[in-house]
This record gives C-alpha cells, sequence and structure tokens, in this order.
C-alpha cells in the first residue's frame, strides 16, 4: 500500500491565463483561484506549510513549524499510474526524476 503526502505553502491554485483579464475587469482573482486539495485524490495527505529543509541522509523533510515528514524512498512507474490513472505519469515521473514511462501520453 503506498500513501503520498503533498507538502505546499498555501492551498491556492491560480488559473494562471486569468490574470490577463483581471486589469481589464472581466474577471477577479477569486474567480481564477481554486482550491489546490479539491485536485489531489481523497487518499493524499495534504500539509500547509513552508519545508525548512530536507534532510536526504535522514529520509526527512522537516517543515518550518519543526513537524517531521518522514519520505519513503522511490515509487516506481507502476505506482505512478496508480496515483495517476489518467495521467500525468509523464510529467510526473520527471518531477519524481524517475525515467520516462513507456508508452505514456
Amino acid at each position: 500500500m503506498w500513501s503520498v503526502t503533498v507538502i505546499d505553502r498555501d492551498d491556492a491554485h491560480y488559473y494562471q491565463p486569468g490574470f490577463l483579464f483581471i486589469p481589464f475587469g472581466f474577471t477577479t482573482i477569486e474567480k481564477i483561484t481554486r482550491k489546490k486539495s479539491k485536485f489531489l485524490p481523497k487518499d493524499v495527505e495534504f500539509i500547509i506549510s513552508e519545508v525548512e529543509r530536507i534532510d536526504a541522509e535522514g529520509s526527512v523533510v522537516i517543515l518550518a513549524d519543526g513537524r517531521k515528514i518522514n519520505k519513503s524512498g522511490v515509487i516506481s512507474t507502476k505506482e505512478l499510474y496508480e496515483i495517476f490513472p489518467g495521467g500525468p505519469a509523464k510529467k510526473a515521473a520527471r518531477i519524481a526524476g524517475l525515467p520516462k514511462p513507456v508508452g505514456c501520453v
């Protein structure tokens, strides 16, 4: 069984192309903002915090408030497809430092 923890400094996702229309009054920042947490699968833990540092040798992520999150090594490409059934396995693999999945869209 896998578990995924996403750590980010806030929960705001901005639809960036919408920024073009704000100065002209066609939209507002509220209309182009969504919660990042709503895009994550329900099994993904989402922590809102700054990351103080990553201790690679100790496999620990240390948050700004002092909490320590143990990270569990590398996940396989197969596991990435389980986490992102319709994609974006190619991009997720690149971010994770894994080789490009074979037959990836």
